[in-house]
Formats: C-alpha cells, sequence, structure tokens
C-alpha cells in the first residue's frame, strides 16, 4: 500500500479510538437513556481537534564537570511535569494558553543547573 494512503487511513485512528472510549465510559456511567443519547450526538460527537506541544528546557550546569551525572545514572536528567493552567478563546477565534509545571533535576553532588529559558512549540491544528 502506497505511504500516503496509510496516512491518510492512519489520520483517523486517534479520533475514532477517542470517540470509542468516550463512548464505553458514558456506557458504563449507567446514566438515564435520555441523557446518553444527547451526550453522544452532535455537537458533543465532535472532538476537539489535538495538537501537539513539546516543551524544551535550555540552561547550564554548573559544578564540577567529572560529576555531572547523580550516583547510579549515566547523565544528568530533567523529571518534567507540563500542565496548562489557563486555557481560553478570544473574539478572534484563538486560544490564548498559559502553561505551568514543574521539573526535577536530577544530577550531581555539587552540581546544579541553571535554567536559561523555556520554549513551548506546538503546530497549526489539522482541518477536516
Amino acid at each position: 500500500m502506497d505511504l500516503s494512503m496509510v496516512r491518510e487511513l492512519a489520520r483517523s485512528v486517534p479520533d475514532d479510538t477517542a470517540s470509542h472510549v468516550r463512548q464505553s465510559i458514558l456506557e458504563l456511567a449507567e446514566m438515564d437513556t435520555g441523557a446518553l443519547t444527547v451526550l453522544l450526538s452532535e455537537p458533543f460527537t465532535s472532538l476537539v481537534p489535538t495538537v501537539p506541544i513539546t516543551t524544551h528546557v535550555y540552561g547550564s550546569f554548573l559544578g564540577p564537570a567529572d560529576s555531572l551525572a547523580a550516583p547510579g545514572q549515566e547523565y544528568p536528567h530533567l523529571d518534567m511535569t507540563v500542565s496548562i493552567d489557563e486555557f481560553g478563546e478570544s473574539v478572534d477565534g484563538s486560544h490564548p494558553v498559559k502553561f505551568g509545571g514543574s521539573w526535577i533535576v536530577s544530577c550531581g553532588e555539587g552540581v546544579s543547573f541553571r535554567l536559561e529559558r523555556r520554549e513551548v512549540w506546538g503546530v497549526e491544528p489539522r482541518e477536516e
């Protein structure tokens, strides 16, 4: 099969999967038939487009270069949790987002990490 055809078929998989999972959760909730019928029809069946978001953190390690990694680790690393603290809709149809989160730097004794900048990258949502 041509790769472009595989890509086209694969594009619907996340939305189809989300729809099946959503329907299963609603059915397991054992709500009355009227409410279930409403929630399984438009406009509730139109899924919000997903947008991949990537966070990049830039900085410098400060301390002895021969022991950057924590004991038992080959490299220093950053455990990061990203959250969306605010999400809105503007008059022009755009969606302003305020990101939050935290991170824990795991590095060697006497080594610290100095954050220089944090970037959040996304793409335009695809149009169906």
